[in-house]
């Protein structure tokens, strides 16, 4: 049995169609061992860790655990069809907000200097309006509060406010590329901080959790 494998290693190693069939093969295991780390529990817990925060400025930062799957659905300010699936891929930071809500209309421009922050690492920041004036309402408050990187979006029916199960306004889901929900913050937050930008930027960006 050795000779043999001796010999057949010799052939592989020598012939031009045996050195592809090693390259072909060595590639195959490293794929193979780099999708079973990919879904083992330690690079859950690796990138999990991502997501961990401490300190006051953290205090309404709450890991959802497991991770879970959001699939909502809105429209834009023309009233066509978008859904969390349009942003496949991207790290969002997803917030339910309304014009008639105090501590929103305080958050709203901080979250667009947040966008502004992580525009360049792949993480998108979604504003779902809950009004029931339509787009009208919401431009107009953009250009007053003078918010001109966020998207005009808007939750009709509330549709995608009982589908994330939230109960209060505002509510901030950090949503991984997977489409996994992973960080829920109900209240406002200091999110143009210089730590939490950086903290959106470990949770959400490179190969997040879930």
């Amino acid at each position: 049995m050795k000779e043999h494998f001796i010999f057949l290693k010799s052939v592989m190693l020598k012939s031009p169609r045996g050195r592809i069939v090693s390259l072909g093969l060595i590639v195959a295991l490293l794929v193979a061992g780099g999708l079973i780390l990919w879904k083992s529990p330690w690079h859950a817990s690796i990138e999990a860790a991502r997501c961990e925060t401490g300190g006051d400025q953290f205090v309404n930062f709450d890991r959802t655990d497991p991770p879970r799957p959001l699939a909502a659905a809105f429209v834009d300010a023309e009233g066509a069809s978008r859904s969390i699936a349009d942003y496949s891929g991207k790290g969002l930071v997803v917030n339910f907000w309304a014009t008639w809500c105090g501590p929103c209309v305080r958050e709203m421009p901080v979250l667009d200097r947040l966008r502004e922050q992580i525009a360049g690492d792949g993480i998108e920041v979604i504003a779902l309006s809950e009004d029931r004036g339509g787009s009208e309402i919401v431009e107009n408050f953009y250009r007053k509060n003078e918010i001109t990187g966020l998207a005009v979006l808007l939750d009709p029916g509330r549709r995608a406010l009982r589908e994330a199960n939230v109960a209060n306004l505002p509510t901030t889901l950090l949503i991984n590329r997977h489409g996994n929900e992973v960080i829920r913050v109900v209240g406002v937050a200091e999110w143009d901080a210089p730590e939490t930008a950086a903290f959106v930027r470990a949770c959400l960006g490179g190969d997040a959790a879930g």
